[in-house]
């Protein structure tokens, strides 16, 4: 893996590639920069709620928290079962009012003595109200959500009967109170609306809706749906989607409580690319979660969240018990005021919620850097198969052709992920493979401890950086606002971990003698011969345990890549990610400086020391770990371009320290393990 020795034009391509990639990746921040209003939003039902429990009145309680940061306030369709709590209407079973007839009580319900017996078997509920708007808007809602409703009386106190199951009726959501959008407006918020899908939904259910909208006469900001339908869903999205764009609502999209993708909602995909992608990522922590966390925690998730995941609608809710002897009122303005001084201080803007503009790269400009991608794939081929200049070009020529074919005549997503997994893998590989070949040129030890810790510092920033070409080739090459906004996501996580070292370790293999076997011939057949070997090799006490550590590693490794982990996080390890993510910009993965990066400098000091290959190999393995993960972060789309470069930076930096001071210790220990195991040899 010699640079003299390698094919030019495959190194054209690759500087091409990322000249492109480059471009792309100034265009895609931009685009990130320019997207920097968040919108903090509460339910207005639950600031009035607080004000009730802590003697605060409705007007003080909006404005102080207004004053604190919230910019919007969430309104929720209502309910029979509110409107009793209300005290706006009245509401009774059948079997209530057969009892007040049977007691002859039923003078207080007139209404109530022309009904039959058939009428009364009938099960349902009565709603008594006063005539006005909110009755009006009840009785249009109950037509749209029943299917069998009628008025039993006029007058100035109606009665209203709805055939169904009692709990279901008095639970069902019916529609949005237009007393209710105003006084939110009028407070000086922005105003989110949060509908349920109906039951067999049809062109009536959603003009009845946005008309319902329309009759407040105030401006909705957002819409963010309840329960796991989206409105219209499935038959009437289109319609939705025309309503919303008319009125230049933006969608909100919950994020899923794993922090990849979206919470279930049927239909909401298709909505997003309806209306052209108008969405705002929202974060909110799940209530049964928020009751086992404290203020501080709270405040440290939101403070990271719109930065690190595109988030752009933080929507908070209150906490019901107040800690120690705090004030439940004042803690919860606190709490909302630490988060607002944080996001601003990260350079947002408090407003409605922002939206990316349209961002979808030239496919044309895609194509230089699958030749770049091909090309990195051709140069790992050559190390093991010396086949000509002229097959090299032409292998990554025709591969190239055909996948930018492919990309030109499909939408490209799959050519896409394809290039985007190959550059994951590729360049961290061929960054490891040219870092190995320059530890095989030492000729004799090298002595200077010293000497060998500032060539492993230069050496771990070379690699960085040849990694980070991969980096950039991953994030232009899916730079467009589904990835952005994760609707669609890198594919293949797991596998991005995992097959660089195995690449590395093959290669390694391939051209080392791990077991100083003289009759180990190069190449492939000295491969399966060191095979043969390790699987000959006798088992000791002492390779059972270093089996267990690796597969124990391996375990930890790969069970916590991507957001499907089930390996727990240990605690002296979340009180470091949270002092880290206190001092750092990004916080950097453990997984770099750690463990990737501190192998590095001990494969450094075994290759310049000349120790046992297998050691210097497993070394080796653990050191491509850092570089894998350093690329795989820009798999993370909805993290911005320029973050994940400062997170492999920090992790370099970080990494540096923490190696070097290992590096110490392995230098200390080394010589007495050699020597133990040297008399536990003679033992035996």
């Amino acid at each position: 893996m010699q640079l003299k020795k390698q094919n030019i034009f495959l190194y054209v391509l690759i500087i091409a590639g990322l000249a492109c990639a480059l471009l792309i990746n100034f265009q895609r921040h931009k685009v990130e920069q320019a997207n920097n209003q968040v919108e903090m939003l509460m339910e207005y039902e639950d600031l009035l709620k607080l004000a009730a429990n802590t003697g605060h009145s409705s007007r003080e309680t909006l404005a102080d928290f207004k004053a604190k940061g919230i910019t919007s306030l969430a309104v929720y369709e209502t309910t029979l079962e509110k409107l009793v709590a209300k005290g706006t209407v009245s509401v009774l079973s059948n079997g209530e009012v057969a009892n007040w007839q049977r007691l002859d009580l039923d003078a207080r319900l007139p209404w109530a003595k022309n009904l039959t017996k058939e009428q009364l078997s009938e099960t349902g509920v009565y709603v008594i109200g006063e005539q006005g708007v909110h009755w009006q808007e009840l009785v249009a809602d109950v037509q749209q959500r029943f299917a069998k409703s009628k008025i039993i009386a006029d007058g100035q106190k109606p009665v209203l009967f709805i055939a169904g199951d009692y709990k279901s009726i008095i639970e069902q959501h019916l529609g949005f109170s237009t007393q209710e959008m105003q006084a939110v407006v009028q407070a000086g918020f922005y105003l989110t609306v949060r509908p349920t899908n109906y039951q067999n939904v049809n062109k009536e259910n959603i003009n009845h809706v946005f008309a319902r909208l329309d009759a407040a006469k105030v401006p909705v900001t957002s819409m963010l749906f309840s329960g796991k339908q989206s409105l219209g869903a499935e038959a009437e999205l289109e319609l939705t989607a025309q309503k919303l764009k008319e009125r230049h609502i933006t969608l909100a999209m919950t994020e899923h409580i794993v922090q990849l993708q979206f919470a279930p909602m049927a239909g909401i995909e298709k909505l997003a690319k309806m209306l052209d992608y108008n969405v705002a990522r929202l974060y909110v922590i799940d209530p049964a979660e928020q009751k086992k966390i404290s203020v501080k925690e709270a405040v440290r998730r939101f403070a990271l969240t719109d930065e690190e995941r595109n988030i752009r609608v933080n929507f908070l809710k209150t906490f019901e018990q107040a800690e120690l002897d705090q004030d439940l009122y004042a803690m919860n303005l606190d709490y909302i005021d630490q988060i607002a001084q944080k996001v601003q201080a990260r350079g947002f803007a408090l407003n409605k919620a922002g939206v990316f503009s349209e961002f979808f790269p030239s496919k044309l400009l895609l194509i230089p850097i699958i030749a770049g991608a091909v090309a990195a794939c051709v140069l790992y081929l050559s190390c093991y198969w010396q086949f000509s200049y002229y097959r090299q070009n032409l292998l990554a020529l025709i591969l190239t052709v055909i996948l930018s074919a492919l990309l030109l005549i499909t939408n490209g997503t799959s050519v896409r992920q394809l290039i985007a997994f190959a550059s994951a893998v590729v360049f961290p590989t061929l960054s490891m493979l040219y870092i190995i070949t320059i530890w095989d040129k030492t000729q004799q030890p090298l002595k200077s401890f010293a000497r060998i810790l500032l060539n492993a510092s230069g050496q771990l920033s070379l690699a960085v950086t040849l990694s980070l070409i991969g980096g950039m080739y991953l994030a232009a090459i899916l730079s467009d606002l589904r990835f952005f906004l994760e609707l669609d996501i890198y594919r293949g996580v797991k596998l991005t971990f995992i097959m660089p070292i195995v690449l590395v370790a093959l290669y390694y293999v391939y051209k080392h003698n791990l077991f100083n076997n003289k009759s180990t011939k190069a190449g492939f057949a000295g491969l399966l011969s060191q095979l043969k070997t390790f699987l000959n090799y006798p088992i000791y006490v002492k390779s059972l345990v270093v089996a267990g550590i690796l597969l124990f590693v391996a375990w930890v490794f790969i069970g916590r890549s991507g957001h499907t982990a089930g390996v727990p996080v240990p605690a002296i390890e979340v009180k470091l990610r949270l002092f880290l993510e206190e001092v750092m910009y990004a916080r950097p993965r453990e997984k770099e400086f750690m463990v990737g990066h501190v192998a590095f400098f001990l494969a450094a000091i075994a290759s310049y020391r000349f120790y046992p290959r297998i050691l210097t190999f497993i070394f080796v393995c653990l050191a491509t770990i850092g570089q894998g993960s350093l690329v795989q972060t820009f798999a993370h789309m909805r993290t911005p371009v320029v973050m994940s470069v400062i997170r492999a930076l920090d992790g370099l930096a970080l990494g540096i320290v923490c190696a070097v001071l290992v590096s110490f210790i392995f230098n200390i220990i080394y010589p007495y393990a050699k020597k133990l195991e040297s008399e536990l040899n003679t033992d035996e």
